[in-house]
């Protein structure tokens, strides 16, 4: 809805990009290799997730190429049918095979609405961060993450007292 209402370029052309890397890959950087390390158990929970972040039988490494086929053939579909193959069509209709019990079903995925809000945000030094407000509970929990942290003068980049800061706003 918001590239219908604000977007200039065709969807096909802001995909392009996306689709590009995850069909033919990305080199893993030192970061990248990293934070896949430190989420490997969720990301090889799965018989799916252990083919896409393995090579060889081996967890991915830095410098490893990562593809994701079925993401590109994805957004190569959205590229195509937009929100409807999403939300009405082939899409609705994966999820909804996928999701057998729940909201998540044919019915609300064809009646959905979007609802524009007001972000939240917080400003720290030049920077302004925002968020998504209620009923939304996550952009919710990083603002007030970041304000306990910024009252506390504790904006220091510490990775203990972040997880700690992290740990107290769940």
């Amino acid at each position: 809805d918001i590239h219908q209402q604000k977007g200039t370029l065709p969807l096909e052309a802001i995909l392009e990009p996306a689709i590009d890397v995850a069909k033919n890959g990305i080199k893993l950087s030192k970061y990248q290799s990293y934070i896949n390390q430190l989420i490997k158990p969720i990301l090889i929970h799965s018989d799916e997730g252990k083919k896409l972040f393995s090579k060889d039988g081996l967890f991915l490494k830095e410098g490893d190429i990562f593809k994701n086929l079925n993401f590109a053939n994805f957004l190569d579909l959205i590229s195509k049918g937009g929100k409807d193959f999403f939300y009405k069509g082939e899409g609705a209709e994966i999820i909804s095979n996928f999701y057998t019990s729940g909201y998540i079903n044919r019915k609300n995925l064809s009646s959905y609405k979007t609802k524009l809000r007001k972000p939240i945000s917080i400003t720290i030094g030049e920077y302004t961060i925002f968020a998504n407000p209620a009923p939304s509970y996550g952009g919710t929990l990083m603002v007030f993450l970041l304000k306990l942290l910024k009252k506390s003068n504790q904006l220091d980049g510490d990775i203990i007292k972040f997880i700690k800061s992290m740990e107290l706003t769940s």
